[in-house]
């Protein structure tokens, strides 16, 4: 039996849920898609369940969700947590509203809770409204987010428009009253879902305490930490290892870089001196009005070439593969390709590129996009991570599970685009290739 089943809608959401359920001190695998069985998946406190559904068709994400919710319960989960972005990534057809009532109906949940915020990452909520760095969403830069705009700061008015079940809220006062206060707030409310106001770490504990009993949770990473506090592992001495000196890999790191946020590029730019770099000819190619297959050849030419000057020189350094070096490249390759043939290029392209690099040895990765770490991971076919040191608040490093010594294990950091310092990438690499991880 496990303590918590959990179904993340994109898989870099979810390796920030088991990072965070990780340093509660339990034991966690991270499995892409629904497992063909549950081999491996009985001695771990929580089982985390990465789809991509997060922008596909609300009905398509709620099969694959309840899909995923059923796999769990075969896994005698006591606990369920659907888990989406901080920012509360969707649109006004879901699919956050969508997902939660079809998993709330399966599991005859009553009353369910929706908490988003990660205050270590400035994302909280008071009266309803989601603020990121005490910012209004909605004038954050969310809302020219490219797939899920975010237009509203108001969430009890945005799940309102994905769900027909009624919304409430459980304001920060009662939360100041203490775990007695919010349980009477919530089954004092006629509301089947209800936001929950939190501006700290304390309100999340607050808000784990009071709901303990609740057997679906929703929300964003923090709290789902909050509530694995709740709990000791059942796996101790397994959780502490996993996380000791035996995350260690002696490897030049390979940077793939799918994200255009503001701060993905302020790292690409902190680690370019550090680093042999290549940056893909996208744009040329766009501007010479080359069809998608003529770039993507032009563009592998062009990376092998990049491959043969870095063995010819001997070089030791990490790679850094990136696919724009500013805003407005970006713009311009998705003017003269469109956004989503653009954004598949070039997942389409680092992928291959990754798996380029594992045919040749290849087993240390940082990525960087939530996109990209999917068409990553798949590339690589690694099925099954364990979760290892924490690199930022959000983002640990991650290993597949092997059990076989022709098969070496990979190493991934997959990182959001907005999550970490402008030095992470160093940070990343330092941590595990120094000769002791802690």
């Amino acid at each position: 039996m496990i303590q918590l089943g959990c179904i993340a809608d994109d898989l870099t959401g979810a390796t920030d849920l088991a990072s965070l359920l990780v340093r509660a001190g339990w034991r966690v695998v991270q499995v892409r898609g629904i497992p063909e069985s549950s081999e491996f998946l009985s001695d771990y406190d929580a089982v985390v369940i990465a789809l991509k559904s997060r922008s596909i068709p609300a009905t398509d994400a709620v099969q694959q969700s309840l899909a995923a919710l059923k796999f769990l319960q075969s896994l005698s989960a006591k606990q369920f947590y659907f888990k989406y972005c901080s920012t509360f990534d969707s649109t006004p057809e879901g699919n956050i509203g969508p997902v939660a009532q079809a998993l709330s109906k399966h599991l005859a949940s009553e009353k369910v809770l929706f908490c988003p915020a990660f205050p270590e990452n400035g994302r909280t909520v008071y009266s309803g409204h989601l603020f990121v760095h005490n910012t209004p969403l909605h004038e954050s830069g969310m809302e020219k987010h490219p797939l899920n705009p975010m237009t509203d700061s108001n969430l009890m008015r945005v799940l309102s428009s994905q769900t027909v079940l009624s919304v409430g809220l459980v304001p920060w006062q009662c939360i100041q009253a203490g775990t007695q206060a919010i349980q009477e707030s919530i089954n004092s409310q006629s509301h089947c879902f209800l936001i929950a106001d939190a501006l700290n770490a304390d309100d999340l504990s607050t808000l784990a305490q009071a709901t303990s009993t609740h057997q679906l949770s929703t929300g964003g990473s923090a709290f789902a930490g909050a509530i694995a506090q709740q709990s000791p592992s059942m796996f101790r001495q397994i959780a502490q290892h996993s996380t000791s000196s035996s995350w260690h890999i002696q490897q030049p790191a390979a940077v793939l870089v799918g994200s255009c946020s503001r701060q993905t590029f302020r790292q690409v730019e902190a680690f370019k001196p550090f680093a042999d770099c290549w940056r893909m000819p996208l744009l040329e190619d766009a501007q010479l009005s080359r069809s998608i297959s003529h770039i993507e050849q032009h563009v592998a030419a062009s990376f092998l070439n990049f491959l043969q000057q870095r063995a010819d020189s001997g070089s030791l350094r990490p790679m850094l593969i990136y696919s724009a070096q500013t805003p407005d490249d970006v713009i311009t390759l998705q003017t003269l390709l469109g956004n989503q043939a653009a954004g598949e290029l070039v997942e389409r392209i680092l992928a291959g590129i990754a798996h380029m690099l594992k045919d040749a040895g290849q087993r240390l990765f940082i990525v960087a996009g939530g996109e990209t770490s999917g068409a990553i991971t798949h590339a690589l076919n690694v099925p099954h991570l364990e979760i290892g040191p924490e690199i930022a608040a959000g983002v640990p490093w991650t290993r597949s599970i092997t059990t076989s010594p022709d098969n070496p294990a990979i190493y991934l950091a997959l990182k959001s685009g907005n999550f970490g310092q402008d030095n992470f990438f160093s940070h990343a690499i330092d941590l595990l290739t120094s000769k002791t991880t802690s």
